[in-house]
């Protein structure tokens, strides 16, 4: 979460968030007045308007294991803790990267085997029968007071996710990481009296996307070159609430 005196972004895990940061320092004419990485909010900032960028599940999850066969990722240090360097190595292994990729997706998303080493209260919220990691971790950034009411007790069952974000969201626009630009394009022109902008912002953002941004490096481009059936299906029902809400598909 990045604040400054009129505006909130936060920063949901792979979703270009150090990108929105970095252009967020240039465009804005305000004083920045908070910054804790990937952290919710305990309550309504008055007079704030609250960010947050979302991304494609399919693409997220492929980013995520991407950056773990770079060594850079929370999950990878988890699974060596927990499973030990050669079960890490296996399923990070960029020779047989499909295999690999689909055998850490169906142990990511195996309530029984992946609460016993992922942490960052997963394990304890008790959601993780019916919820992906994404969705998991894409609600403990955007809703209010996670570490209380991102738990069992609030959120019984898959049908239970959507109304829980629906009445806890701290955001009042949502931007997409596969337009992440033109989103910040339009949030300047769509808030010119309520934030404060440099002159020159869109210019600056627009020059932004003409240069490579900081991602990742996959051993294929295309995230669905990745998924099987079986893991195809695995996001669509755990992490349902990226395809009905926000649109994305395969």
């Amino acid at each position: 979460m990045i604040a400054f005196e009129t505006l909130v972004y936060l920063d949901v895990y792979k979703t270009g968030s150090s990108h929105v940061i970095a252009l967020l320092r240039k465009v804005m004419d305000e004083r920045q007045v908070a910054f804790t990485r990937h952290r919710d909010l305990h309550f309504r900032p008055r007079g704030k308007f609250v960010v947050a960028t979302v991304r494609n599940p399919f693409d997220w999850y492929v980013s995520l294991w991407s950056s773990g066969t770079q060594g850079r990722s929370l999950i990878l240090d988890y699974i060596r803790k927990g499973l030990g360097e050669a079960e890490a190595a296996s399923l990070y292994d960029r020779a047989d990267h499909r295999a690999a990729f689909r055998r850490w997706m169906h142990l990511i998303h195996d309530p029984v085997r992946a609460v016993k080493f992922i942490e960052q209260r997963y394990p304890q919220s008790g959601l993780a029968p019916f919820m992906g990691l994404y969705t998991y971790r894409f609600l403990r950034v955007v809703t209010y007071n996670r570490n209380i009411f991102l738990r069992r007790w609030r959120i019984a069952d898959e049908a239970a996710i959507a109304p829980f974000l629906d009445r806890r969201k701290a955001y009042d626009r949502i931007l997409a990481t596969e337009n992440l630009e033109a989103g910040l394009i339009g949030l300047i022109e769509e808030n010119p009296g309520r934030c404060r902008f440099k002159p020159g912002a869109r210019a600056v953002i627009e020059a932004a996307a003409r240069s490579p941004r900081n991602a990742s490096e996959r051993v294929e481009a295309d995230y669905r070159d990745y998924y099987d059936e079986e893991t195809r299906g695995l996001v669509a029902r755990r992490d349902r609430l990226f395809l009905d809400r926000f649109g994305y598909r395969f």
